[in-house]
């Protein structure tokens, strides 16, 4: 979900990027968690 806002294509490198930096992107207030038991899912910020 969060890929689609990045214009281009997705590929694995780009997915992997946004994988291994999702805190950074919390803290800088472009994603939001929300955990459903065991899961953690990502939201884009409004």
């Amino acid at each position: 979900q969060i890929a689609a806002q990045f214009k281009g294509r997705n590929t694995q490198k780009k997915l992997d990027a946004i994988a291994q930096n999702l805190d950074r992107l919390e803290w800088f207030g472009v994603v939001i968690p929300r955990k459903e038991g065991a899961i953690v899912y990502w939201q884009q910020a409004g």
